[in-house]
């Protein structure tokens, strides 16, 4: 597995500034940031996503407030990880509830997606799963015991969980179709996800695997849920034409409220610790950058804007004291 940590990189960033929606927001230029010493400067509303830049993929951390990022953890070099890593099977970091640790995707000797974890400040890398099916999109259990994914086998992708250090495997949900990106509801009573293939619908089920339903019943392809912090909203992307949209229900899978459309493909939404705010993965032409709407709906702001790809946000809503 090759796993490289790098602390201290200097990152683009923007001041947060208002923007127009337009397939190339301007940002601000970077300035030097501090190296990350030690994961207890970790605080609540940090946010952790993947790049790709300087020939590596990596997860940065940092507040997207001040516009300080941190390069955290270098996954894999560009040459290292095949092209179709490059948007689904590679970084999706999760922060553990308590900000301690992060699960992301990682690649074993072997070119196979397995599912790591590490500090933010990318000390202490453990690869917690093995095998020759892959295991990608990991989410920790509220109270940080238990870590849920999409687990690829007889060709179809499954709904997993294991224990926090990668014991006691169990299929929750196991389907003719592709289904997964799955996550934890706040309270810890349900986990959503959604169906991969052709006509995809957000789904909840027990954390036993029962109980399964679906939330949306629609005939738009509906993908990338995310629940908000007090439980009460999901998140989700809808693509419109060549663009996207995101989109809001209940929990029930009542209200449905858009919040923001794009002319270019967006995915990966994670809301705000206050639930104000939503991030998430927007393209532009070449690239891809972070970006973040108020949840109630309004213009795109971008977060950050690197030189090359940016993606699969994850923000921390709580962390150790």
């Amino acid at each position: 597995m090759t796993l490289v940590v790098l602390l201290g990189a200097c990152a683009r960033g923007d001041e947060g500034s208002e923007s127009s929606p337009n397939p190339s927001p301007s940002v601000s230029e970077p300035s030097p940031v501090a190296s990350l010493s030690d994961a207890a400067d970790i605080e609540s509303g940090w946010m952790a996503f993947t790049a790709r830049a300087d020939g590596y993929f990596s997860i940065y951390v940092g507040d997207p407030e001040a516009g300080e990022w941190h390069r955290a953890i270098d996954i894999a070099s560009v040459e290292e990880a095949p092209s179709r890593y490059w948007l689904d099977l590679i970084g999706q970091p999760s922060w553990a509830p308590d900000g301690e640790r992060i699960a992301f995707t990682c690649i074993d000797e072997r070119g196979m997606s397995q599912i790591c974890t590490a500090r933010p400040d990318g000390s202490d890398i453990e690869q917690l799963t093995d095998g020759l099916e892959e295991r990608i999109h990991p989410d920790w259990s509220p109270d940080g015991s238990r870590i849920v994914f999409s687990l690829f086998q007889q060709d179809t992708y499954d709904v997993a969980v294991m224990d926090a250090d990668g014991t006691n495997v169990e299929v929750l949900v196991d389907s003719a179709e592709s289904v997964g990106r799955p996550q934890w509801s706040p309270d810890g009573r349900t986990i959503l996800f959604a169906s991969l293939d052709d006509h995809a619908d957000i789904f909840s089920t027990d954390p036993d695997g029962s109980n399964s339903r679906d939330l949306t019943r629609s005939r738009a392809y509906e993908a990338f849920p995310s629940w908000s912090p007090d439980g009460k909203h999901i998140a989700f992307m809808v693509p419109e034409g060549e663009g996207g949209a995101i989109w809001t229900i209940r929990a029930d899978g009542s209200g449905r409220k858009h919040v923001l459309s794009w002319e270019l493909p967006l995915s990966w939404p994670t809301w705000s610790p206050d639930g104000r705010q939503i991030a998430f993965t927007a393209d532009e032409p070449g690239g891809t950058f972070i970006a973040r709407v108020d949840a109630k709906g309004g213009e795109l702001v971008p977060v950050y804007n690197g030189p090359d790809l940016d993606m699969q946000p994850d923000w921390l809503l709580s962390a150790a004291e």
